[in-house]
């Protein structure tokens, strides 16, 4: 005989089991929350690399060596933000002869390869271009402390490869030293963003704040209408390149030389703002557009600058002289032009310091403020000018700051007191 135990639960036994219920869905909730908020604390900044082998084979992009055009994208951590985008294009200056850019496609500058540090899986606190107290290194990083602005948005680093500020178009590859050389920056940047709107959802994009620092902050000036137009009607859009103001100072100066050696031999006709090269200033080849102060004027989407009246970059490579006697007319030179070109724009605004440096300072970490604002603080109130339905940081514009166009330190050179001697950046990689 055989005796079957009747399914009977006592109340003792219902208790437990709701409770064992009630003890799993703690459990799963408690595994969710880890995965969007426990993995931001063991893993602040990590982002995955995408390298675009199709757009290769389809598109024919390429960086300096031939390998893919690479980005790094950082899925936004919170849902209330997840339409919304911070980018940061790469800097690193341009190669101006062939052989320059032979040997600038054996480093990270020219190529994409792991042999340089592009592991599928980096810290975008601790990649070059990236880290320290750079534009990029503060308004990158997933720390509300550090970046209140944006940390837990979608963030992507646009890995610059090819020498020319992503604008070259070049179809033919120069054979030297036994090497392929590529020229198709232009064709890597918009591989990256029909990549990162195809399968990423910026499509849906709410919210961009494009920046770049140095030539990534040219590249900045240069791309701005270009993302902005791909972008949906609806996307409110703001550029901020940092330290990409260089001074063009006729056809003798070595850095009006070597820019017009990147638009001739990379043909970046095509990487070019279109309006402007299709100006009387353009002469109809967009020559004079690969320099900011010759672009700026065409730029139809709004901008807020970050830039240093005395920018060391520019008074070594561009002025060779640290003489104030040199340094001081060329500085009213910068801050004269950036006024009667980009800031004589609608929807423009600038954070002008007289630091002697070059990138950087996004925080204010080195003490470097004007009229008491950071340039946190400066660029939240511009934005909450431009888009005063949806403020990013305060309830302030900078119309209610009495500055409706921009802040300018404007001390005389040197000036050790606009740097400040404060802590700065994120601490040295481990």
């Amino acid at each position: 005989m055989v005796y079957v135990t009747p399914l009977i639960r006592s109340p003792l036994q219902e208790g437990w089991q709701q409770h064992q219920r009630f003890y799993w869905w703690c459990y799963v909730v408690l595994v969710v929350g880890c995965v969007f908020g426990c993995a931001g604390e063991s893993e602040p900044n990590m982002a995955t690399g995408h390298w675009l082998h199709d757009a290769v084979a389809v598109d024919g992009a390429r960086c300096l060596d031939g390998s893919a055009p690479l980005y790094y994208y950082r899925n936004a951590t919170s849902r209330a933000n997840s339409t919304k985008w911070i980018m940061h294009i790469q800097g690193g200056a341009w190669c101006n002869s062939v052989d320059n850019c032979y040997d600038r496609s054996n480093s990270r500058l020219g190529s994409s390869n792991a042999t340089y540090g592009y592991l599928p899986r980096v810290d975008l606190r601790f990649i070059e271009g990236c880290n320290n107290s750079r534009w990029c290194g503060n308004m990158m990083v997933n720390d509300a402390s550090l970046n209140p602005i944006a940390h837990d948005w979608n963030a992507v680093f646009l890995v610059y490869c090819d020498g020319g500020s992503f604008t070259g178009n070049n179809e033919s590859a120069t054979w030297y030293k036994g090497q392929e050389l590529y020229f198709r920056g232009s064709r890597n940047f918009k591989a990256i963003f029909k990549d990162l709107i195809d399968n990423q959802g910026m499509g849906q994009a709410s919210t961009v704040i494009l920046g770049g620092d140095s030539a990534g902050g040219l590249a900045t000036y240069v791309h701005a209408d270009y993302v902005r137009s791909i972008l949906p009607k609806t996307t409110q859009f703001v550029a901020v390149p940092d330290s990409g103001f260089f001074m063009d100072l006729g056809p003798s100066n070595s850095y009006h030389q070597m820019m017009k050696w990147v638009f001739d031999y990379m043909n970046s006709t095509a990487g070019l703002d279109e309006s402007c090269v299709m100006s009387t200033i353009g002469h109809g080849n967009g020559s004079a557009c690969i320099f900011a102060q010759h672009t700026t004027p065409f730029i139809s989407t709004p901008v807020f600058a970050l830039q240093s009246q005395y920018d060391s970059y520019q008074t070594g490579a561009i002025l060779k002289s640290e003489d104030p006697a040199k340094v001081n007319p060329f500085g009213a030179q910068i801050v004269q032009t950036l006024n009667d070109t980009l800031l004589s724009l609608p929807y423009t605004s600038a954070f002008v310091d007289s630091c002697h440096h070059h990138c950087g300072y996004w925080s204010g970490c080195l003490g470097v403020d004007i009229h008491g604002d950071t340039t946190e603080g400066a660029f939240s109130a511009f934005w909450n000018t431009i888009y005063p339905e949806s403020p990013l940081f305060g309830n302030r514009s900078s119309e209610q700051l009495g500055r409706s166009k921009w802040w300018f330190q404007e001390e005389v050179y040197p000036c050790d007191k606009c740097c400040g001697d404060g802590p700065c950046g994120l601490p040295p990689p481990p």
